[in-house]
């Protein structure tokens, strides 16, 4: 499994390290026709720092990993961790909508200006032209889906 951890400056400067990390036993992706099992632990691991001028850091895990494996309808499927007193700075989406769906966790969602108290089954919609950003509470991170589909 490769584990990647991506951080930027105030520059947008990227630093990118990526490590091996190394598994024990076969953990091949396994194919059936047109289906697939993925393991926990074959899963792409990405940390981002301060993604999109938010703070703090957050893991992302590809729940699939390619357009192709979403049929060209979206780019992201993925199981993300907003860590405690972390976010994900305020972005708009073109061309593109996105939905979280909060697993755990509690935080403050910010749809296109407004902010609202966010938590454990909430469904958090961001359509094509608009923006939004989330913040996890302190002590607390968010655990939630996320899903972008092209428009």
């Amino acid at each position: 499994m490769l584990h990647i951890h991506i951080e930027h400056d105030k520059t947008m400067l990227y630093t990118i390290s990526i490590k091996q990390v190394n598994i024990k036993g076969s953990h091949k992706i396994k194919r059936r026709g047109k289906s697939l099992v993925r393991r926990r632990e074959e899963m792409k691991v990405l940390t981002k720092t301060s993604p999109f001028g938010g703070v703090g850091n957050i893991t992302v895990r590809d729940i699939l990993e390619t357009p192709e494996e979403m049929y060209q309808k979206g780019r992201v499927f993925c199981h993300t961790t907003v860590h405690a007193g972390s976010g994900i700075g305020y972005h708009v989406h073109q061309g593109e909508s996105e939905t979280y769906y909060i697993l755990s966790g509690h935080g403050r969602f910010n749809d296109n200006g407004t902010i609202t108290e966010i938590g454990p089954g909430d469904v958090l919609f961001t359509g094509d032209q608009s923006g939004h950003g989330i913040e996890a509470a302190a002590g607390e991170d968010i655990e939630m889906i996320a899903l972008i589909l092209y428009r």
